[in-house]
This record gives C-alpha cells, sequence and structure tokens, in this order.
C-alpha cells in the first residue's frame, strides 16, 4: 500500500510542535551565490558552473553551508551574480557580499578563513544585516507553497535586503526566514506575520512566538536560550550567549544575560513520528527538548 505524506508544515502545525531547538545546527559560517534557476532539490550548488560547483563541494567539505539565492519575483537575470559569506563563529558576526561578472571569481576565497569564522577579504562588508526566505519548493512543495508568499511581501517592505533561497533546513516549519550574519532563524511566517519578524531581525532582535533558535548552536543550547528569554522577555540577540567553554550536551546548560549566568537542565524526550518533509517515506521520530531554569548567579568580574 502507497502511504501518501500529508503537508509537513500542516502536520506540524497542527500537532503543535515545538519550534524552539529546531534551527539548523551546522556551524555557522555560509557561502551564498545568486542563481535565478532552476533549483536541483538536492546539493542546488551542482547546477552553477563546473568551476564554481567545484568550490562549493569543497566548502560542503570543510561544513560550510552552502546555498543559492535569488531575488524575489525573479526579477533579476544575472550576471553580474552576488556572491554572500557570512559566519558568526568569530568574536562578532560579519557578513561580505560583492557581484561577479564570472563566478570563476569564487575560486579566490580562502575557504578555510571562512570555515574558521575568520573574514577572507574577498569582498567589502555587506549591510548590517541581511534576509533570507526559503522557497525551495524542488526539495520540499511546502517551502513553495508558504515561503514564495511570505519571501514577495518581505521585498516589498525591505527590498535588496531579502533573497529567496534554497533549503534552510526544517521543511515542515515554513515559511522560514533566516537573518544573517547573526543567524536567527523563525519559522511559521506567514506573509502578514514575516514583515514584523524580519523588522525585528533588523534591528538584531528575535520574535519569541516564531523563533526556533540561533544557526549554528546546539539544539540543547538552542531550546536552553529560547527557556531563559521567555523568563526575562529577552529579545535582544547578542544579550544571551553561552559562556566559553559551554557544551551543547543535554544536561546542563550556561547561558550569560550580562552580569547574569544562568543554569538550565535540558532532556530531550522522544516525541511521536511525525513527517519531517513532504518527501519522507513515512513518519519518522523526533526529539523534543525541554529546557528547566535551575538557577542564576551574579558573575564575577
Amino acid at each position: 500500500m502507497t502511504i501518501t505524506s500529508p503537508e509537513c508544515s500542516r502536520a506540524s502545525e497542527a500537532d503543535d510542535e515545538p519550534l524552539a531547538g529546531t534551527a539548523p545546527t551546522g556551524p555557522g559560517s555560509w557561502l551564498l551565490i545568486e542563481h535565478p534557476g532552476p533549483w536541483p532539490a538536492r546539493d542546488a550548488w551542482r547546477a552553477l558552473p563546473p568551476a564554481a560547483a567545484e568550490v562549493c563541494a569543497r566548502a560542503r567539505a570543510l561544513g560550510i553551508s552552502v546555498g543559492l539565492i535569488r531575488r524575489a519575483h525573479h526579477r533579476r537575470t544575472p550576471p553580474p551574480r552576488q556572491v554572500i559569506l557570512a559566519s558568526l563563529r568569530g568574536e562578532r558576526p560579519w557578513l561580505e557580499s560583492t557581484e561577479l561578472a564570472d563566478l570563476t571569481g569564487i575560486t579566490g576565497i580562502d575557504l578555510a578563513a571562512l570555515a574558521a569564522g575568520q573574514q577572507p577579504r574577498f569582498g567589502p562588508p555587506g549591510p548590517p544585516r541581511l534576509l533570507l526566505a526559503c522557497t525551495h519548493g524542488r526539495r520540499d512543495r511546502c517551502c513553495a507553497r508558504l515561503g514564495r508568499p511570505a519571501a514577495a511581501a518581505l521585498a516589498d517592505h525591505f527590498g535588496d535586503l531579502v533573497w529567496e533561497s534554497t533549503h534552510l533546513g526544517g521543511h515542515r516549519f515554513a515559511a522560514n526566514l533566516l537573518c544573517l550574519p547573526d543567524g536567527t532563524v523563525h519559522g511559521r511566517l506567514t506573509p502578514d506575520t514575516a514583515v514584523p519578524v524580519a523588522r525585528a531581525c533588523l534591528a538584531g532582535k528575535v520574535v519569541l512566538p516564531h523563533y526556533r533558535g540561533r544557526a549554528g548552536s546546539p539544539a540543547p543550547v538552542q531550546a536552553a536560550e529560547h527557556t531563559v528569554r521567555v523568563h526575562l522577555a529577552e529579545h535582544r540577540v547578542d544579550a544571551v550567549r553561552p559562556p566559553a567553554g559551554s557544551t551543547g550536551s543535554t544536561g546542563t546548560v550556561r547561558l550569560t544575560v550580562g552580569a547574569d549566568e544562568y543554569e538550565l537542565a535540558v532532556r530531550a524526550t522522544p516525541d511521536e513520528p511525525r513527517w519531517t518533509s513532504c518527501d519522507d517515506a513515512g513518519p519518522t521520530p523526533t526529539p523534543r527538548y525541554e529546557a528547566r531554569l535551575v538557577a542564576s548567579y551574579l558573575r564575577s568580574g
């Protein structure tokens, strides 16, 4: 018997699946290349010319998140093509953006530096923040159905600060929005809710009802961060951070907010099997992270 999958976003929302702790947990560096499409379902960067695709393959091997971007409504047909580098791994998040008439120029990117969170100085600093809305319909139909209207609404309000993008992670939370270089991820957006969420992101804030977490952080840290933010009604992106040496394992997570340190107990519990993508062969188990505030301390020094 053939099992027909539901639309994964509808199933997730109907099940009231929590958003907290669901942002991508990759290393927190990005290489983004403008390409109007079509975008293949998997490894979309393979649609680029061979020399550029080879650079993307090496970047992926180093742990860099590689994606394709395009303007909403596909109004622009490059060349030139925009190339964006970003990372939140260093002392401060950063973003570089440049235009190339020939994509073979990306062979000059210092990928090792990018992977380490260091600025390759490949291009000039970009704007303080950019917005990426996933619209990768060939990867998952929910990203097209929900992502494209949200991206169009955002482009109408914020212009060139908005890009459509390939897979960001978490189709079932579409429409998804990634703000770079902060790495904040928000989900379950509509054209109406996407605009105020984006406005907050561009001001360096998060919107807790839609906040999935900060990309590059382990899921337990994301869950702990969300709990602390709710407890303090803290929306500023940089206000909550893990102290040096903090681990991302379940158990105890410590976060700092100003002069205070918060200790949280985090546990992962098995959730009901669910459709994580419209193209899944069937429901799969997904963890649910629960964080509980245990103690707070005034940090010395």
